[in-house]
């Protein structure tokens, strides 16, 4: 495949951290509770706590105006009393959460002044009222959603404004100021943006690291250290996140570090396999696995389980049975709060106290001055355990460097690139095994990140809760693929280059390093476009479960990606509905459905059938993103054509559907179009026979085709096409796409003036070639394409970019 753009210029760059000496401040030691435990406000052991927390308070989506449920008012307001009758010396702090409130909420009450303002003067009287000394903001997952600049800056408003009001109360009162704190995701930044950081550091008194969750065993499909302090394999480690924060410019004695007092469960694949990184299918014990410190302890000691300490990421685990659980125990407790204090952090927060067993003993380790020193990596340096296992082990010490292969018109490029976190293969991660495989995963992340323009190190997708290499494998599934693409490349011929280079990175991080291809096959696949190439699985690493596993959970984050639910779709507004994609193996030549999508296309008809029992429905094979080659391959034979067609009838009789729909995008030679049509002649057979023996109407056979009746020269088979199928789609759009055209210009003209570019011409000349008016069906994008001008010179179609 020859291939333009630009070859971008790749440096690797090591910051060193400055992390700044603390001022003399009073160590932190916090903790969460929330009247919904079962720990009553009365046996809260407070003499381990300088800051206790309560939560939450909630924001009212009418009014913005804080409030506290009737439930929790007596709980709330008997809280500080309460928890100085031991410790007269805590302070107690308000948090404000998630509970009734949205994103759109989020973002009406910081873009309005009234609102902010309604917001703020409630907060503070509320927390006067109920005798807190000061407030903590806890909506760390909302805010993330707010990722634009503009929404920011509104962000930041409002925390100055906070901050200004509460010393201009203290001013006028008697009470001192309240105190303000915020949590904080895993990482400043994000897509579009980055946290206010100037705003943060000039207004809170401090921030609480959320330093855990970064693995969950519903969406994980491997036992992973859910509140690593170290990874060596990725960026997913406190290290990394508290390393992120500093280097935003946020000083480190305004981080107050999390420590998890609880743990996950996983349900292992081979109850035998149980080192960290071990495949495993889901949680166990409790419907999410998550467990109290005190519950995974009474566990262990009813099963005898014996408890694993691994210094290498700083966590502990047991294994009872087919489970594996991981959590933090004494050890870990005291190595944490032994690195917070090596790196100038302020202190930690306990989530949540109730957590802690009956004798305090997480508690109680992490508010002991660490005089063992123990193990911990100063800054600057390596986890130590990690530096004594390179000196053992050499082939771990190596730089790694990769050596790529980036294509242009006439020559081949060579880019040596360090491989650091993030770049690491699952094989090295788990194993440590280490192979010519491994430099292809690397390469696949790095041309992942190269066609996209996105940090590796943060979290995509409309919830951002998806990594890089699973919200480009979900775009790319969905046939949006071009989505995921930098606007600023420059492919000047179509789209389908930059496709089929995201297919191809996919294909080089899968987890199995034997289903990667070579360097070699890379360069020819890179070089040619007419190259065959596999159909990528779930990537290393994935938030999803493996595609081979049987059972099968429905993709929430998949459906915001691909779009609305079946059983949302008004389907009274249709009399066919289409659901796509089905795969083409390109080895067996066999039309399947992919694990992720089983269960919503199974239950397809049936949803949409009991709001419009006479509409029907058809599967449609293959898409924008699927490998055109496999097509033109199984075209080619009429072994594989009968191999494609009786695997399609199969699966849309299986599947209740109604019909079958072709999606090839598109026949590139005189042959593969003569080849299409013996397909689709050969199909109609099949369809007609199978109707006859069956004993049921015969399915409905449809095909997307270009808009007009030739496609670079290349006239379809209309005779065919005429003959075996009872409608075809015509794609009357996407005529001009932002990552080639130079030109605005409307990208599903109906008529156009200038030129044959249109929905009109196009089906004028299918009309012309043959084709029946009543077998043409006019597709219309619900979608728009948006360009840059660079240069304003026309104010409608034709401005130059």
């Amino acid at each position: 495949m020859a291939m333009a753009p630009t070859i971008p210029t790749l440096f690797l760059l090591f910051l060193s951290s400055k992390f700044p000496f603390s001022s003399a401040q009073t160590w932190i030691k916090s903790g969460y509770w929330f009247p919904s435990g079962e720990l009553p406000v009365t046996d809260i052991n407070t003499s381990l706590f300088t800051h206790l927390i309560c939560g939450f308070a909630s924001l009212n989506p009418s009014t913005y105006q804080l409030s506290i449920s009737s439930s929790d008012a007596q709980s709330f307001y008997t809280f500080t009393p309460t928890v100085k009758q031991k410790n007269p010396t805590v302070t107690t702090l308000l948090s404000i959460g998630v509970r009734s409130v949205d994103s759109w909420t989020l973002s009406s009450m910081f873009s309005q002044s009234e609102f902010r303002k309604s917001f703020i003067e409630s907060s503070i009287k509320t927390a006067r009222s109920y005798g807190f000394d000061g407030l903590d903001l806890f909506w760390l997952y909302l805010i993330r959603t707010l990722n634009t600049r503009s929404e920011m800056a509104n962000v930041a408003t409002l925390f100055d404004e906070w901050r200004l009001a509460i010393e201009s109360e203290s001013a006028n009162s008697s009470g001192s100021q309240l105190i303000l704190t915020m949590a904080v995701q895993l990482s400043p930044y994000l897509n579009n943006a980055s946290f206010p950081i100037e705003s943060i550091k000039k207004n809170f008194n401090w921030v609480h690291v959320v330093a855990f969750e970064y693995y969950t065993p519903t969406s994980w499909n491997y036992t992973a250290a859910f509140a690593a302090l170290y990874d060596p394999g990725s960026q997913w480690s406190t290290e990394s996140r508290i390393n992120a924060w500093i280097d935003s410019g946020l000083s480190a004695n305004k981080l107050v570090l999390g420590l998890p007092f609880h743990g996950y469960a996983w349900t292992l694949v081979n109850s035998n396999d149980s080192a960290i990184g071990a495949p495993a299918k889901g949680p166990a014990i409790t419907y999410d696995g998550c467990m109290r410190y005190k519950d995974i302890k009474a566990y262990m000691q009813e099963s005898g389980a014996v408890s694993e300490y691994n210094a290498a990421y700083v966590v502990n685990y047991c294994v009872i049975g087919s489970s594996w659980i991981a959590y933090d125990d004494v050890e870990v407790v005291k190595n944490k709060v032994a690195y917070a204090k090596k790196r100038n952090l302020l202190g930690y927060f306990v989530s949540q106290v109730e957590n802690d067993d009956e004798n305090w003993v997480l508690s109680s380790q992490a508010a002991l001055e660490d005089k063992k020193n123990p193990v911990i990596a100063p800054e600057g340096e390596k986890n130590p355990v990690i530096a004594q296992e390179d000196e053992k082990n050499p082939r771990r010490n190596k730089r790694h460097f990769l050596l790529i292969m980036l294509p242009t018109a006439a020559t081949v490029t060579l880019v040596l690139v360090y491989s650091t976190c993030g770049y690491v293969p699952p094989e090295y991660v788990k194993r440590g095994i280490y192979s010519t495989k491994s430099d292809v995963y690397s390469f696949g992340v790095l041309l992942l990140q190269i066609i996209s323009g996105k940090r590796n190190n943060c979290l995509h997708g409309l919830h951002e809760d998806l990594k890089l290499l699973d919200y480009a494998y979900d775009l790319w599934r969905c046939g949006k693929g071009m989505e995921f693409m930098d606007p600023s490349l420059d492919d000047t011929n179509s789209s389908y280059k930059l496709v089929r280079c995201m297919q191809i990175a996919l294909l080089c991080v899968q987890e199995n390093s034997a289903d990667r291809p070579s360097m070699l096959e890379l360069s020819v696949m890179l070089k040619n476009e007419t190259a065959s190439m596999n159909t990528p699985r779930r990537p290393a690493f994935s938030a999803r479960r493996d595609e081979d596993e049987d059972e099968v959970q429905e993709s929430t984050s998949q459906q915001e990606i691909c779009g609305l639910a079946a059983s949302d779709i008004d389907s009274t507004l249709f009399t066919h509905i289409f659901c796509a994609f089905a795969d083409l193996d390109s080895n067996t030549k066999q039309v399947t459905i992919s694990s992720s999508n089983n269960a919503s296309f199974s239950q397809f008809t049936k949803t949409v059938q009991l709001k419009n029992p006479s509409v029907k429905t058809l599967l449609s094979i293959g898409g924008g993103a699927a490998d055109r080659t496999a097509f033109a391959s199984m075209a080619s034979q009429s072994a594989s054509r009968k191999s494609f067609i009786d695997s399609s009838i199969k699966l849309a009789r299986s599947y209740g559907f109604h019909g079958l729909d072709l999606d090839w995008e598109y026949p590139q030679s005189t042959s593969e179009m003569a080849n299409l049509g013996a397909l689709l002649n050969a199909w109609r057979a099949a369809v007609a026979a199978e109707a006859k023996s069956s004993g049921k109407p015969p399915l409905l056979l449809t095909a997307a085709f270009y808009y007009a009746s030739s496609i670079n020269g290349l006239i379809y088979p209309v005779q065919s096409i005429s003959n075996s199928l009872d409608w075809i789609n015509l794609m009357a759009y996407d005529f001009y796409d932002p990552t080639w055209a130079k030109v605005t210009n409307s990208h599903a003209a109906l008529y156009d003036p200038s030129g044959p570019i249109s929905g009109s011409y196009g089906v004028g000349s299918w009309i012309q070639s043959g084709m029946s008016p009543k077998k043409l069906v006019l597709g219309m994008p619900f979608y728009g394409l948006k360009l840059v001008v660079a240069v304003r010179l026309l104010t409608s179609g034709g401005s130059h970019d």
